[in-house]
């Protein structure tokens, strides 16, 4: 009666760690699952990450383009001012000087018309004299318009690089904010990739804890059984020897 008492004993026992032995595969099978799914995630977070520095590089090359572009541009639309307000001091100087070559010779005209007597020739002589005056005023007068006609030209010119310049410093703006939006999106990724990857760890951790109790509780069962096994074959030699 005994015997049968310590052969049910056992076998209970060892049907209970066949199950618990496959149970605890079950869990090693979804502790390694688990494993896998936590380096699939991080290795996509890491791809996720590589991408994201690449387009970030990107984004500021792009800036770094358009602010050179800009830097150029100024300097460009510098020059032509300079040139431009340089032009202006030479027409406005040119100009002054022309109107007082003009008063000089008028002044010479009235001097001239002045000294002339009545003879036929005085008044040809006068009116020879005018008319080198007109022709001297008419090309000054020509000089003076092809200035002002070239600082003009210079203004307009001007006028466009500055408005390229407002286009250039727009897009350097916009570059930027898309700049920022992207990084900040980045970062929220990074965030989200780096708690997500957290969270399995932790979850990695804690099935690797259980799979170490259960690993424990198996050799103390495993300890039991065995000493069940001992019990019985020593009770089945007493049973013979007794016999």
């Amino acid at each position: 009666s005994d015997l049968a008492s310590w052969a049910r004993e056992a076998k209970g026992l060892q049907d209970k760690w066949w199950r618990a032995e496959e149970a605890l595969e079950r869990e090693r099978a979804e502790a390694q699952a688990a494993a896998q799914q936590a380096q699939v995630a991080q290795a996509a977070a890491g791809a996720d990450l590589r991408l994201a520095g690449e387009n970030s590089r990107a984004v500021l090359q792009d800036c770094r383009d358009l602010r050179a572009k800009v830097q150029e541009l100024e300097a460009k639309r510098v020059q032509e001012r300079a040139d431009l307000e340089a032009a202006l001091r030479r027409c406005e100087a040119r100009h002054e000087d022309l109107k007082h070559q003009h008063r000089l010779l008028q002044d010479d005209a009235q001097k001239s018309r002045a000294q002339v007597d009545s003879s036929a020739m005085g008044r040809e002589r006068l009116q020879a004299e005018e008319a080198v005056l007109r022709r001297s005023l008419d090309a000054q007068a020509r000089e003076l318009e092809s200035e002002r006609s070239r600082a003009w030209q210079l203004s307009e010119k001007l006028d466009e690089f500055t408005n390229a310049h407002r286009r250039t410093l727009s897009e350097l703006e916009e570059a930027s904010a898309r700049h920022k939006r992207e990084e900040a999106r980045l970062h929220g990724e990074v965030h989200e990739h780096r708690g997500r990857h957290a969270s399995e760890a932790k979850e990695v951790l804690r099935l690797q804890e259980e799979h170490a109790r259960k690993d424990r509780s198996m050799a103390s069962l495993r300890q039991r059984v065995d000493g069940l096994d001992g019990d019985h074959r020593t009770r089945q030699q007493q049973l013979s020897a007794a016999e």
